[in-house]
């Protein structure tokens, strides 16, 4: 999964957006599967009104990305059974490389 986020200058009184795009069985985006659009939808309607005081709001919507990648991975999974092959040490050792070097994992 690719985030894209666009954060606004006057961030946090204007909220970020969040595209998503799955390589998975294919490119999924909000364009062509309705699980991906939901997905972009519940990250992106957060209000700050709607969390607690001093509460990040990015972290909240990555919070909520994670959370309905999961439930996609689930649902879309057993549907495309003979291709749910998902290892979960390369989506995880993919993004931590991206942030350490190698030697320290």
């Amino acid at each position: 999964m690719e985030c894209f986020i666009r954060i606004p200058s006057n961030y946090p009184l204007e909220m970020p957006l969040w595209i998503l795009s799955v390589h998975w069985n294919g490119r999924r985006t909000s364009q062509n599967n309705a699980a991906i659009k939901m997905m972009e939808y519940w990250t992106n309607s957060l209000q700050p009104q709607q969390l607690e005081a001093n509460y990040r709001i990015l972290y909240a919507q990555l919070f909520r990305t994670i959370y309905s990648f999961d439930i996609f991975l689930e649902t879309e999974g057993r549907l495309n059974a003979d291709d749910y092959r998902i290892h979960q040490g390369k989506a995880l050792y993919k993004c931590i490389c991206k942030t350490m070097p190698i030697a320290s994992i």
